[in-house]
């Protein structure tokens, strides 16, 4: 959290997003770069299915006119790959920050998509709504993605609560009274199994909390 306010703080302090902002505008506007859209794409390794997947998305809609009469061309950013488990938290977060901001730095980038796991989709989303960037994020399940209500910032996937909202759905149908909940001490284990005891409690006023056990 300390790593996130920090990026907040970068961002909300600069003076220099607003002109990105404008100046991504402008070039978006000139006739003379309407002929292309270029998207960044943040994954760890160019060889990667996801990667794949979206270039071969980009061939379909550029053989089929490409959108709006313009071309979409990807640019992938391999910075991520730099991430191994030696790094503290605080490290990877500044690495992905790093990304983040190579693809602010370039105005004809306007939008990207990637930055596989939440602890790089939350501190890049930051990124991307203070220099007016679309994100879309492809896999990340953390509330802090889309709880603050950026307008450049979407997910793909159902976040934590819904995940758990439905675990706690099928576990109430099954009338299973007692469940142990084994998880990691990671902030997408922990926020899943919170999320899963609060769903599972109100779905039946019934069950009370104590009858359910987190075994870390």
């Amino acid at each position: 959290m300390i790593g996130l306010m920090t990026v907040l703080f970068i961002c909300a302090c600069s003076k220099s997003y607003e002109d990105s902002k404008r100046e991504r505008t402008e070039v978006a506007l000139n006739p003379k770069n309407q002929d292309t859209i270029v998207i960044g794409v943040a994954w760890a390794n160019k060889d990667a299915p996801f990667v794949k997947g979206a270039q071969l998305a980009v061939k379909e809609f550029n053989d089929d006119g490409g959108i709006l009469g313009k071309s979409l061309e990807l640019l992938i950013n391999e910075g991520e790959g730099k991430i191994s488990d030696k790094l503290t938290l605080r490290q990877k977060q500044d690495i992905t920050v790093k990304v983040a901001r190579s693809f602010a730095a370039n105005p004809f980038v306007i939008a990207v998509t990637g930055h596989r796991s939440s602890y790089q989709a939350v501190p890049a989303s930051i990124v991307y709504q203070f220099h007016g960037i679309a994100f879309i994020a492809p896999s990340s399940t953390n509330l802090n993605l889309t709880d603050h209500n950026f307008n450049y910032v979407f997910r793909m996937t159902p976040n934590n609560e819904e995940i758990a909202k439905q675990l706690a759905n099928y576990c109430h149908q099954k009338g299973y009274q007692k469940i142990v909940i084994l998880h990691s001490k990671s902030s997408y284990g922990s926020q899943l199994a919170d999320s899963f005891v609060s769903s599972f409690v109100k779905k039946d006023n019934t069950v009370k909390e104590h009858k359910t056990e987190i075994v870390l």
